[in-house]
């Protein structure tokens, strides 16, 4: 497994469980800092207006648990992840709340990941050697009914 599916595999439910964890205290209401630091769950992390990253987070998090099972779909899942974020980031600049160079980083973050999966050597390779491997295990025998 190359080391970034491997960091992504790490790294990708842990991301996902985390704002999970952060969206709960948001919407109960619980701070995560002093009243000194004025640091609260809603201000930094998330909010109620942010429910659209609900369905970002749930994308990770699969996509972490695909690559750590060595799925063929986890690729695909990635780059749609990073599709998610550009159509994230045309919305925020449409209503004002991103820039138009932090569209285009994502932008540049998509293709970079698009290359990565589908055309960097070494993971092609690896997945190519995942799916011979799927398509030459035995197929898995259906019980017979019992009574038949």
């Amino acid at each position: 497994m190359p080391a970034m599916i491997k960091l992504g595999a790490l790294f990708s439910p842990l991301f996902a469980a985390a704002w999970l964890v952060l969206a709960a205290m948001a919407f109960a209401g619980i701070s995560t800092g002093t009243a000194e630091a004025a640091i609260s769950v809603e201000n930094a992390t998330v909010s109620h207006r942010d429910l659209i990253g609900l369905p970002f987070a749930l994308l990770v998090g699969v996509t972490g648990v695909g690559f750590w099972a060595e799925r063929l779909w986890a690729r695909y899942s990635a780059v749609g992840v990073w599709v998610l974020t550009v159509a994230l980031g045309a919305g925020g600049l449409l209503a004002g709340t991103a820039t138009v160079l932090g569209v285009v980083e994502v932008i540049a973050m998509t293709a970079v990941a698009w290359w990565y999966f589908f055309r960097k050597r070494a993971v092609v390779a690896y997945y190519r050697a995942l799916k011979a491997a799927e398509s030459s295990a035995p197929a898995t025998p259906t019980p017979a009914c019992p009574g038949a």
